[in-house]
């Protein structure tokens, strides 16, 4: 990712950011994360790189610099092989840009936008569905502050918004509340040309009580954007003291709520509260970048007790793009020749089931499982030829589902599950590079003898 022609210093290359140090710290050797910050903003320690190499560097060099420590922050490209860690756009991470990985990426572009080398980060223009993310195994997503905004002094975080209706979506909730005394709490909100209430902002409190705040269209102070037309920002004064245990939304219209922000009138300080139908999700860091975290991500394996057999790639993309089809439980699967397309069942769900992750290396995967009844147990990573799969040394079937991913047929009880790279390549390649070391051996021998 980082530019090789232009010579600068070495820090450009070595020195760490504070989003790669959060995510080494957050993310497990299985997690993955999804990129979508642009460099179109100013590191916010510009100011110290400039003391620091302008007796040193000159000008171009310095601009390097600076564009290298910003793209290390996003995280560009196939930096993420340089820290370890595990992008979903097909760089590592059990993601191989094959053309599987192609097909996947319908779930999320048009065809048009389609990437033939895997970088997703270039063709998305917002971060997709949390569903969607959750199915593969994203659990952090990394974007920047250029659209959100500062209001009066106070921090607005418009990354995920929160797409009310009456008629579908009406209200929405989270009980993640950042420890913040506040005194007043405000909303950025889009609303078709309306009038009157749109929506209720409600804030709970652990004691029972209740603050209630109209949003009105056209209410507050306004300004317009490039995507959502108008924007109104509105604060509501006067919160009731206590610990607040719920902040929600109830829609009597269409509204778009962008933001909201707890705040503290008397030093004017602020904390953002993520209150979004696209997603459940928690900051975990916010410099330069933002980091958010998927809370509700699927594991790196699991165990479902349904699949549904499907003709074609196609009705599997239809399949896993249905927001009610529940990938928790269904695993979906091309049907092979002559099989039939229907959903199949085998054993059911347990709360006590277990799988537990004993060895997880680029060539082998050692797990442990405990179920009460069979199912099939779903490993998040890139269905590849070469791979084998042993449970109780007994060697089992390992099939391709969900478009890309891996799964084994699993029996009840306790169980110990290797997968291993084996590849038919290697072996003949060895075998072939034997029969011709033997040939060399026997010319050298026979010819001295002739001679």
């Amino acid at each position: 990712g980082l530019r090789y022609n232009h010579p600068t210093a070495p820090e450009a290359y070595s020195s760490l950011r504070p989003a790669i140090v959060q995510l080494k710290t957050a993310q497990t050797p299985t997690d993955r994360f999804l990129s979508l910050s642009g460099i179109e903003y100013d590191p916010g320690d510009l100011e110290e790189i400039y003391h620091i190499f302008v007796d040193q560097l000159p000008e171009r060099a310095i601009y390097d610099y600076v564009v290298a420590t910003k793209e290390k922050e996003v995280l560009f490209f196939n930096l993420p092989l340089v820290y370890g860690l595990n992008a979903v756009d097909g760089y590592d991470g059990g993601l191989l840009p094959l053309k599987r990985f192609m097909d996947w990426q319908r779930l999320f572009l048009e065809e048009e936008n389609l990437s033939t080398d895997g970088r997703l980060r270039e063709r998305l223009r917002h971060v997709p569905s949390g569903r969607l993310l959750s199915l593969f195994g994203v659990r952090h997503i990394v974007t920047d502050k250029v659209h959100d905004v500062w209001l009066d002094n106070i921090f607005y975080d418009l990354q995920f918004p929160a797409y009310l209706n009456p008629d579908t979506t009406s209200e929405i909730w989270t009980t993640d509340i950042p420890p913040f005394a506040a005194s007043a709490i405000g909303a950025v909100f889009h609303t078709p040309e309306k009038e009157g209430r749109v929506a209720q902002l409600v804030v709970r409190y652990t004691s029972g009580l209740e603050d209630r705040f109209d949003l009105r269209a056209g209410a507050g102070k306004s300004w317009e954007n490039a995507e959502f037309g108008v924007d109104y920002n509105v604060v509501f004064d006067g919160l009731s003291s206590g610990s607040i245990e719920a902040i929600g939304l109830i829609a009597e219209d269409e509204v778009i709520v962008r933001g909201i922000s707890l705040i503290q009138s008397a030093n004017t300080t602020s904390r953002s509260v993520i209150l979004s139908t696209e997603g459940n999700y928690r900051m975990i860091h916010g410099g330069d970048v933002k980091i958010y975290e998927n809370l509700d991500v699927l594991p790196p394996t699991f165990i479902v007790h349904q699949t549904d057999i499907v003709p074609d790639v196609d009705s599997a993309i239809a399949k896993l793009r249905d927001p009610t089809f529940d990938v928790s439980t269904t695993m979906v699967r091309v049907a092979h020749d002559g099989e039939t397309n229907e959903m199949i069942s085998l054993g059911q769900a347990d709360p006590e089931d277990r799988v537990t992750i004993i060895d997880y290396t680029p060539e082998q995967i050692e797990l442990a499982t405990n179920t009460k009844s069979a199912g099939w147990l779903v490993l998040m990573d890139t269905y590849y030829p070469g791979w084998q799969a042993w449970i109780d040394e007994t060697q089992t079937e390992i099939m391709e589902v969900n478009i890309m991913f891996r799964a084994v047929e699993l029996p009840a009880g306790k169980h110990k599950l290797v997968l291993v790279y084996r590849p038919q390549s290697f072996y003949r390649g060895a075998l072939l590079s034997g029969v011709s070391l033997l040939i060399v051996a026997l010319l050298l021998i026979i010819k001295p003898k002739e001679n």
